[in-house]
């Protein structure tokens, strides 16, 4: 189907835009990292622990928020952390802007021509 190996040739541009590559680079020094690695380890710990009490309609105390906040402090302290969390927004953008492409144009609307971040003109 046209669809699918359309959709195929859009997934393997994303795989070898330089905006998933840094992503994938960033991550694995984060991981690489042993301090790195454990803070982002922790963090989603915490996180899941936190929305589960949310879903059970229990409320988040102030030693839960302060863990948190403490967790996030030390991860803008960490610079493996921070590019990784740089680049992760980076695509994440280009994410979002395929996704509104795709959307617009599912309603009729005419995609806008832009640059994406490599300089080329997508639509």
């Amino acid at each position: 189907m046209a669809i699918k190996e359309k959709a195929r040739e859009l997934a393997q541009e994303i795989v070898s835009s330089q905006a998933y590559q840094e992503m994938k680079d960033a991550e694995e020094a984060v991981m690489a990292d042993d301090e790195a690695g454990d803070l982002m380890e922790e963090l989603e710990s915490v996180q899941k622990r936190v929305q589960m009490a949310q879903m059970n309609g229990q409320e988040i105390d102030q030693s839960q928020k302060k863990k948190l906040q403490n967790l996030k402090a030390k991860m803008q302290q960490n610079p493996k952390i921070k590019d990784f969390l740089t680049a992760q927004q980076e695509f994440n953008g280009i994410m979002e802007d395929v996704n509104e492409i795709i959307s617009n144009t599912l309603q009729g609307q005419e995609p806008e021509e832009e640059e994406d971040s490599g300089g080329q003109i997508i639509t």
